[in-house]
């Protein structure tokens, strides 16, 4: 499947198979090749998601590379829109976190090295500006400063490009922070600045591309393999748990309602780029294509009005999630709850509600045991 495929959502036939549910007694049962399409559309569809991610990573690293052999205030801009349009792919497949995948699997798993958030700008900088503590900024030294020290320690990843290409932002309204074009070309650290971007480029699109490899078909010995070998009930416990989790714990939880009820800027996602509203949008588009793929048409023939209304708060979600009040989100947050950010924000929050109590009777009734609680 090309990446382009991925972003329109296309699934191949198999996806849409009709999935047949047997009850015995009580007790259902799944029809187990039904569950095992299902499992290998979720598969295929990750392998293509990682893929494009890979991909236009890959793009930002070259366009940062270009910028970098001879910066101007053009070509810094022109990374900038290089990394939003790399976001989409990545956020998409979010959903298959919290599901034991190779994505945030110990002692492997690249995620806290990708998309770690909050950062410390000022841990960032510190290695930046000693180089008497860290003479070379390469790979060893960035993976190893990750997290050292403090979970908001973040030295890699996609926050960490993204703070170098913007900066703080400091004012409020859209458009993010402001790092000026002499930062790279005449502060006292530029040249360690340019050269920390660079790494921080090569390690994305290198980590990436190892999740990407771990969802290929025709490897032996990683993942996907791993995968399709499980028994579907185990597979698909897998699947709706990181589907799950990601909605309600991880979305709902983490990156809303914390936010929503704290009012405090340094809770969103995205700060440094503005974009925040993107990143929360995104993850609600992925997890709609994990339940198109199969799942819905499976879980609906155990109880067809849950299925209906799960969709349904899925489709309610990214309703309230596309409202031009959340842009941007450090400002659709304060104020009173009649404030139309934080009434957009209060439907996403009653959609997300109303889809945990949906999916999971739905799970219960498929006999599938699923989570919605971070781990």
């Amino acid at each position: 499947m090309t990446p382009t495929k991925w972003a329109l959502g296309i699934l191949g036939g198999a996806a849409l198979a009709a999935a047949a549910l047997a009850v015995v007694g009580r007790r259902p049962t799944l029809d187990p090749e039904a569950a095992r399409r299902v499992v290998a559309d979720y598969a295929r569809l990750l392998h293509a998601g990682y893929s494009e991610s890979a991909a236009l990573a890959a793009v930002l690293r070259d366009e940062i590379r270009v910028f970098l052999e001879q910066p101007s205030a053009a070509g810094l801009e022109a990374c900038k829109a290089a990394w939003l349009r790399a976001r989409p792919p990545y956020l998409q497949t979010e959903v298959a976190r919290f599901s034991g995948g190779p994505i945030d699997r110990s002692p492997d798993g690249p995620e806290t090295s990708i998309n770690a958030w909050p950062l410390d700008e000022s841990f960032l900088e510190s290695l930046i500006d000693d180089a008497a503590r860290y003479p070379t900024l390469d790979e060893p030294v960035l993976r190893k400063s990750n997290g050292a020290g403090g979970e908001a320690n973040i030295t890699t990843g996609w926050h960490a490009i993204e703070f170098l290409l913007w900066g703080q932002d400091l004012s409020p309204g859209p458009g993010g922070g402001t790092r000026p074009l002499t930062d790279f070309v005449a502060a006292a650290n530029a040249a360690r600045r340019r050269e920390y971007l660079k790494v921080c480029a090569d390690l994305l699109v290198k980590d990436l591309s190892w999740v990407r490899d771990q969802w290929a078909p025709g490897r032996s010995g990683n993942y996907l393999a791993e995968f399709l070998a499980l028994p579907p009930e185990t597979a698909l416990s897998r699947l709706m748990t990181g589907l799950g989790t990601m909605a309600v714990g991880e979305l709902r939880g983490e990156r809303l309602s914390v936010p929503f009820t704290l009012k405090d800027k340094e809770e969103e996602h995205s700060c440094f780029s503005d974009s925040t509203h993107l990143d929360h949008l995104n993850d609600a588009i992925g997890i709609r294509k994990v339940w198109e793929a199969g799942l819905r048409d499976l879980a609906a023939r155990s109880d067809r009005g849950l299925a209906d209304a799960v969709g349904r708060s899925i489709e309610e979600t990214i309703e309230a999630l596309r409202s031009p009040d959340l842009n941007p989100f450090d400002q659709a947050i304060l104020g009173d709850d009649s404030r139309p950010g934080r009434k957009a924000i209060q439907k996403a929050l009653d959609a997300l509600a109303r889809f945990n109590e949906s999916f999971t009777r739905l799970a219960t009734k498929m006999g599938i045991p699923v989570s919605t609680r971070l781990p």
